[in-house]
């Protein structure tokens, strides 16, 4: 069934050739049975959610930004439909409390984005941390699972040298999810606060349509082989 084959053993030329069987393996998303159940590309859950998306306006995302505003909004419009979206902002270039804003309290795919088009490389500091502790201040949607999604390019900075443990503060007492898409290069200064918040650490990708299909089959189930 589905990808799954029998071993088999054949004799060529006097010498024993093994051919090793092919067992079942978790689903995968490649228009293929992997775990040979005579289903194609199922078992994917696909429930609502609620996610912060925190995004780095700095200089070093003028190559980066377009891209990303266009794989948000397909994230958003490919997400369950009850999915709730809020938006803040970091890297902007203004004085302390302003490197960081809220840019929308949680709303639907349209006001998403409809956001995140708007959005402009602006060229201040990168206080992703601080970004981050403006969830306590949005409205969370009742009954959905939380997930704070920071997009940078640079390594982890802050404002307030107490942001560390305020952020797993935060996220324990919500709860909510930390996951985080950077460069592998600065993956450590993110794993002591996702590995506490139950959350990951993953490659931010410039690329549209690449990384709306990695957000999209992360958090929603969504297998589009093709796209």
């Amino acid at each position: 069934i589905g990808e799954c084959r029998p071993g088999v053993e054949r004799c060529d030329y006097g010498s024993l050739i093994s051919t090793p069987a092919i067992t079942p393996v978790e689903e995968l998303c490649d228009e293929l049975d992997n775990d040979c159940d005579g289903l194609t590309d199922e078992d994917f859950p696909n429930e609502p959610k609620a996610v912060l998306i925190a995004i780095d306006l700095s200089g070093s995302m003028s190559n980066t930004l377009s891209a990303l505003r266009s794989a948000l909004c397909d994230f958003a419009a490919g997400a369950q439909s009850n999915s709730r979206f809020a938006v803040v902002s970091f890297g902007m270039m203004f004085d302390p409390p302003t490197y960081i804003a809220v840019q929308q309290d949680f709303g639907d795919a349209a006001e998403t984005c409809a956001t995140v088009s708007q959005l402009m490389v602006s060229g201040g500091a990168e206080y992703a941390l601080d970004a981050v502790l403006l969830a306590e201040g949005l409205t969370w949607p009742a009954g959905l699972p939380g997930t704070v999604l920071v997009l940078t390019d640079e390594p982890l900075q802050t404002l307030n040298s107490d942001s560390f443990f305020a952020v797993i503060e935060l996220c324990l007492s919500n709860p909510f999810e930390l996951g985080v898409y950077t460069d592998p290069f600065y993956f450590p200064d993110w794993y002591g606060l996702t590995d506490t918040c139950g959350g990951f650490t993953d490659v931010l990708i410039n690329d549209r349509h690449a990384f709306g299909q990695v957000l999209l089959e992360r958090f929603f189930g969504y297998c589009n082989a093709d796209n």
